[in-house]
């Protein structure tokens, strides 16, 4: 039986990025690779699952909408991970199953997420494999709703079945 890297078994906060097209269509992707790299400037590396719509959005746009989520999002990894938002209105699905968004710094994020980081990308992202890394800075940061013990950690989403 195969064991599961050492760096598996840490659980992580799990985010979401909003991100919108050259088209202004939005999506939204789940985000399991990120992580704050400075203080000053505030940047963040981000690994963004390559050949996905918000790939291409953020890969063209340079901007993104990084959302911590809560524990109540742990059923939206379904939607927001292992579905493309060029075959489905995410957006549309999130209303349809109860989750509101609202607009923050030009892009669609969840009404109820823990908070929101306004992010540019600094260059250009870096082949990793299946995931590109972003370097990007902090423009800014809204805290949303949600006390600390309510984040959403990869550990939550093994306990429900997901990874």
């Amino acid at each position: 039986m195969a064991t599961a890297q050492p760096d598996a078994r840490v659980s992580r906060p799990v985010y979401a990025m909003a991100s919108r097209g050259i088209d202004g269509s939005a999506t939204m992707n789940l985000v399991t690779f990120a992580a704050p790299v400075a203080i000053q400037p505030r940047t963040y590396a981000v690994g963004l699952y390559v050949d996905t719509l918000t790939w291409e959005n953020v890969r063209r746009t340079g901007k993104g909408a990084l959302q911590l989520l809560r524990k109540r999002h742990v059923d939206l990894l379904p939607l927001l991970g292992k579905q493309s938002g060029r075959n489905v209105d995410k957006y549309a699905e999130l209303k349809a199953r109860g989750f509101a968004t609202k607009e923050i710094y030009g892009l669609e994020v969840l009404a109820d997420s823990y908070t929101a980081l306004d992010l540019q990308v600094v260059g250009e992202l870096v082949s990793c494999g299946d995931h590109d890394l972003a370097i990007c800075r902090v423009l800014q940061e809204t805290w949303i709703s949600g006390e600390e013990d309510d984040v959403l950690y990869t550990k939550d989403l093994k306990m429900a079945g997901y990874l």
